[in-house]
């Protein structure tokens, strides 16, 4: 009889492993977070959506439910404030205060490990910038030359960890999503790079188009690839449309009326429209501002006379995901057909190339 309650038991506890591996607790205590609905966002096959909603009470909530295999989630509050995100999978989860996130199963802990290296980063180069700001302050070149070199040693060493990590996990769900993460911050080389460390699976994933897409869109705004096409509001009325725009020659200047860069190259940039102008030049100014005031005020100090546009989005502009825009200024030279000519050309250089399109018939 022992004997048989004691099978029963071990068949109970195998039974309830089982069931336990089948379904997924989110289990949060968060300190801080307000009374109300919170909602679970995952990425499966046909986009993004809710795939659960729970109430938060004294910081505390639970999601429970089931997905098929690893996917991408991400507690979020009713105004779509982020808790945490996660590799959701049938495993039990907690999540406590700054989005940490504890258990889950065997992608969460992958993920863990890259995150880990990211910590490691900045955690470096915090130490490293207060040990540069007082060498600053002593005027100690040498010093500060040390720095940049030990970060820079630091830097290469965490990149080449990050590589064999994604290497060994090459056909990874993780994997894709890891070199998903950076490929609007880093150039076109890179990405390739990284992307080609991933596996068949991980290229099929979600993820994993998702970055063959933003290589595409690299190509197509590289030398040589026609410019696309775009349609933006423009700051004397009306849209301005880059196809719209005739000229035997196109400047496409992404700029920010915060940007000191941007400014002095507005200065430069309108000595060159006032003289090439007539002989067939257009330049078509985009905006990332998001203040409609500031990026009009720019416009006026400095005596902008070409077309101006902007919707106001900023980095979350179309456009700007079109073009592959991750900082400013960025400057494109166009022929008349929209081919890219060249790319962040200044000074004696963008004139002598300039003048070579103008010549042509």
């Amino acid at each position: 009889m022992k004997k048989l309650l004691l099978l029963l038991a071990v068949f109970a506890l195998v039974i309830s492993h089982a069931e336990a591996q089948n379904s997924y607790k989110i289990e949060g205590n968060v300190v801080g977070l307000p009374d109300g609905e919170l909602v679970l966002v995952a990425q499966q096959e046909t986009g993004v959506g809710i795939v659960g909603r729970t109430q938060v009470n004294a910081g505390k909530f639970v999601f429970t439910g089931q997905v098929d295999g690893v996917c991408w989630a991400c507690v979020q509050t009713a105004q779509k404030e982020v808790v945490a995100e996660l590799m959701l999978e049938n495993a039990d989860f907690g999540v406590l205060s700054g989005g940490v996130v504890t258990g889950g199963g065997e992608a969460q802990k992958l993920l863990a490990r890259f995150d880990m290296l990211t910590v490691e980063l900045q955690n470096k180069r915090q130490s490293l910038q207060d040990d540069y700001v007082e060498a600053e302050k002593k005027r100690d070149k040498k010093k500060m030359q040390e720095i940049d070199l030990q970060f820079q040693q630091f830097l290469t060493d965490v990149q080449a960890r990050e590589v064999k990590l994604l290497q060994e996990n090459a056909d990874t769900y993780v994997a894709a999503y890891v070199v998903a993460s950076t490929m609007r911050d880093i150039d076109l080389p890179q990405l390739e790079e990284r992307y080609g460390l991933l596996g068949e699976k991980a290229k099929a994933t979600f993820f994993g188009k998702a970055v063959e897409e933003q290589i595409e869109r690299y190509r197509q705004v590289e030398v040589n690839g026609v410019a696309p096409d775009f349609k933006l509001p423009g700051a004397a009325g009306g849209v301005v449309g880059l196809y719209n725009t005739k000229a035997k020659a196109k400047i496409v200047y992404f700029w920010g009326s915060w940007d000191q860069a941007s400014r002095n190259l507005n200065v430069e940039l309108l000595r060159l429209y006032q003289q090439y102008h007539p002989q067939g030049l257009e330049i078509v100014g985009v905006s990332l501002d998001t203040d409609a005031q500031a990026w009009s005020r720019a416009i006026g100090e400095d005596g902008v006379t070409w077309q101006s546009c902007c919707d106001l989005k900023g980095e979350a502009s179309e456009v700007v995901a079109q073009y592959c825009i991750r900082s400013v200024p960025v400057l494109f030279l166009l022929d008349a057909d929209n081919n890219i000519v060249a790319k962040n050309l200044y000074g004696s250089d963008l004139r002598k190339r300039l003048v070579d399109i103008l010549k042509e018939k």
